[in-house]
Parts: structure tokens; sequence; C-alpha cells
């Protein structure tokens, strides 16, 4: 089904990438272009499938700035900040989600509410942000361009007013193209995971990785690639839109999607990692089906252990749907084994998202002429809390990232303008046994044009978040921080 984010995936492509040719030949796995504009936050892409392969296109096009190891601003980590806006004293919120423990150092925002930059010395074309908070602090992942016409992975930690502890570093001692980072924190480090383009289609993508203790040092000299083990066989296919989630006991789940070379398909994985990022264990298949593509995954963990893996998944003929399964602690068989729709509505899906310690999942529900961002509790499988659609009428929201505790919580998400350009959105929303609502009116906070690469929007503590997003023009896009208070209407 052609749909507005399909379109928008189009022109997406155009703007930034200025060449793209046929493959001659067709592949025994199926191949994705590692361009970061190919896996497309802004929900609906038309994933290769059934052993189709898909020339890389020439990454670096229309990026403005190289960054090397010896960059200056990689050393200083100076922050040019908005001015400190003092946060008063506000009565009780409404939404105090119950599973969030403030932190003494972050109990007053000197930037609440106000808008920053994460990276201010650093070039333009900064995309794909993803925060993780370790109780003291932020640290945030981004992609900036390097000298070969590619992307870097790049990580900084921030303070609690905005200002920089640990200045930006490049991540990847892989020199491929290196996009779509996202981060986890499981209370000893934080992890970073991350998709790599070799440019030899169509074995041509892989998942990356690198761990860090909370000083910024990391626990090994180079980055680590990984491989699933199935069946006592290690599989060396492609792997695409990895994501990652802190397990309260230590270690990590690291999910994505790969191609199993026996279903030529896209299919959803999930891998413990312990706290080092070492498997020592096999590959959880989510819910193997050679008739079915799977994409868009992202992983969540509960405040009791327990994981919901959220995906699209999408039938050859037919709409795509938004579907979420568990994993119970030590299990390495997901429960429900057939994943439950989240949404009755003709398609869903798109960029799915959870949260830290958040029971809550959000994901694009399109009509005819419009779409909305839905948000679902998810803690019992077996009988899913009440849809709240998120969203103006005669609009289209899309790509969203959520927080929230049991009482509530905040999404951010998409509203297209035209083309390739958003407004960024956010709607905090409340909870009680039998439904969701939303609070207030939504808050439009973005100054320029948000292209579609997915927001992050995390937790602080108690009625304290943290957003972060891509903004600007093509193709000077600067990363974006801000950290938001729930205000009482």
């Amino acid at each position: 089904m052609k749909t507005k984010l399909t379109i928008l995936m189009i022109l997406l492509i155009v703007l930034l990438c200025l060449g793209c040719s046929e493959e001659e030949d067709s592949s025994d796995n199926p191949s994705v272009d590692g361009d970061e504009e190919t896996e497309d936050d802004d929900d609906d892409d038309d994933v290769a499938e059934d052993g189709d392969d898909v020339e890389p296109e020439e990454d670096g096009d229309d990026v403005d700035g190289d960054l090397s190891d010896g960059d200056d601003h990689l050393e200083d980590g100076d922050e040019e900040l908005a001015e400190e806006e003092e946060v008063e004293d506000e009565e009780e919120a409404p939404w105090r989600p119950t599973s969030f423990v403030a932190n003494g150092l972050c109990e007053t925002v000197l930037h609440g509410n106000t808008t920053f930059e994460v990276d201010a010395n650093g070039p333009d074309t900064q995309i794909h942000p993803a925060a993780a908070f370790d109780g003291g602090g932020v640290w945030v992942t981004y992609n900036l361009p390097d000298d070969t016409n590619g992307f870097d992975i790049i990580l900084t930690r921030l303070n609690c007013d905005g200002t920089v502890s640990i200045a930006p570093m490049v991540v990847n001692t892989t020199d491929f193209n290196e996009i779509d980072p996202d981060i986890a924190f499981d209370g000893q480090h934080i992890l970073v995971v991350w998709q790599s383009d070799n440019g030899e289609s169509p074995r041509n993508l892989d998942i990356y990785m690198r761990i860090y203790n909370l000083d910024g040092t990391s626990l090994t000299d180079t980055d680590m690639v990984y491989r699933a083990v199935h069946e006592g066989s290690e599989e060396d296919v492609n792997g695409w839109m990895a994501k990652a989630a802190g397990l309260p006991g230590g270690g990590f789940l690291l999910s994505g999607i790969y191609a199993p070379e026996e279903m030529q398909r896209w299919q959803a994985f999930v891998q413990r990692l312990d706290t080092t990022g070492q498997a020592n264990e096999e590959v959880i298949r989510v819910a193997p089906n050679g008739t079915l593509t799977q994409s868009y995954i992202d992983v969540g963990v509960l405040d009791d252990g327990q994981a919901r893996i959220g995906y699209t998944s999408e039938p050859d003929e037919g709409n795509g749907q938004a579907v979420v399964t568990g994993l119970t602690t030590d299990s390495q068989t997901p429960d429900p084994q057939v994943p439950v729709s989240v949404s009755d509505a003709d398609y869903s899906g798109g960029s799915v998202a959870f949260g830290t310690d958040c029971p809550y999942m959000a994901y694009t529900v399109e009509g005819s002429a419009a779409a909305m961002v839905g948000i679902r509790e998810v803690t019992d499988l077996t009988n899913l809390g009440q849809e709240l659609l998120v969203g103006e009428s005669r609009t289209f929201s899309h790509t969203a990232d959520i927080t929230g505790g049991a009482d509530g919580g905040l999404v951010a998400y998409y509203r297209l303008i035209a083309g390739f350009r958003n407004d960024l959105i956010l709607q905090w929303f409340s909870a009680n046994e039998t439904s969701l609502s939303t609070l207030e009116p939504s808050q439009l906070i973005n100054d320029a044009p948000v292209p579609p690469y997915q927001p992050c929007v995390i937790a602080i503590g108690d009625d304290i978040s943290f957003v972060t997003w891509a903004e600007g023009d093509n193709p000077a896009f600067r990363i974006k921080g801000r950290f938001v208070r729930f205000e009482t209407p």
C-alpha cells in the first residue's frame, strides 16, 4: 500500500542522496542500503525482502563538514548553551510516575523548557540522536559526518543543567558508514549499538557495539561486531535496526532484524548480553515466520525485569500491523508465541517505541487521509489497555518516542508540515485502571523544521524528562536538547 509515509521516504532520499543505481543481480540474503535515509525513521519504509538487494547509495552527499580523531571539537567539549532559566516551584503534577527515582543531582534543571544545542561546536548534518540517563547525567549518541563521505557514531555526556561533562568522542573504530545509533544503561555501563554499512552489497550490513564506563572510558580498545548463533552455528548474514535496553540486574537486551538464510525475510531477534557485551547464549528469534517481513523493532524492560518487544509485521499483500510480545526473565522463548496486535486500525506500525521502565508502547496508526500516534499499555499481554490516539484530525502525525510510569507519561512525535519537514510535538497523558487520556494541549517545541529521524524522550525523574532531536534545513541539521517539566494547566 502506497502511504504518505512512503511518499515522505521518497522525498527524504531525493533530498539527501544524489546518486542511486540499480543492483544488477540478486542475492541469497536480503540487502539494504546503509544510507541513513534508507532506514526511514519516519515509519513506513519499503523493506527489501525475498532476496532483493539494494545498491548502497552515496551516503555522504550533501554532507557539510568533516570529523577526524584529531578534531579539536572532540577534545575540548566546549558548548554554547542557551541562557539559563529558573524553574519556578510548581504544584504537584497529576502525572508523577512511581517507577522513576529522582536523583539529587537532577532535581533542579536549569535548562527546564529551554532548547539548547547538544554539540554546539560540531559540524552540520547531526542526525539520529538517542539518549540514556545514568542517575546523574544524560548520555547522548548521534551521527556526525566523517572525512570519507560517510558517518561516525558520536557519544557525549551532559549534566542535568545542559553543560557538557564528557566531551563528544568518536565511538566507532570500524571505518565504514556507521549510522543509526541507540544507547542503554544497565546500572553499571553504557552500551552503544549501531548499524554499519561496508558498501559490499549484498552482504553489507552489520550491527556493531561498544561499552563504556561512566567515566567515558571504553571496556575495549575497538568496537565489537555482533554475530547471531542459531542451533550451534554462527549466522553471517545482514543485520539491521539495532536497539538496546538495560536489564535491572546488569547486562543488556539487544534487538534488531536480520535475514536468516533459510527464510529470506527480515526477522525480529533479541539477544541477551552480559555487562561486558558478550552473548553467552543463542539468539532468540522472536516469532519466525517465512511469510511475513518484520521491521522497525524496539525493546523495553519493565521495572520487574520483564521485556516487551514490539515491531511491525507486514505480509506480502495487505497492511502491516504493530505487534507486541514479551520475554520472561531467563527465558529463551517469547511469550506469547504469537505476537499480539496493538491496534484495530487497518494499518499500524512504523517506528514503534518503548521507554525505560515504561509500560506503554507508541506506534503510528494510519487512515486514508490522516495518521495519528497510538499509545497502549502493554503490561498485561493477555489484556491490553485501552488505545489512546494522539494528534489532530486531518494531519499526519508519526514517528514517536515515549516515556512514562504507572500514572501516565510523555510522548514526543512528529506532525508533517510538507515533504521532508515536520514539527516536533510533546503530549503528556495520564493513566488510570481503565483508560489513558491527554492532560493538556500538546506543545510544539521546535524553532526550525525537523527531519523525520526518530526523536528520543527519556525520564529523568518525577515530572522531568529529556528530549533530543535533529532540527534545521538540509543539510544543516543540528542535535537539540531540552529538559521539560510537566506543568499543571
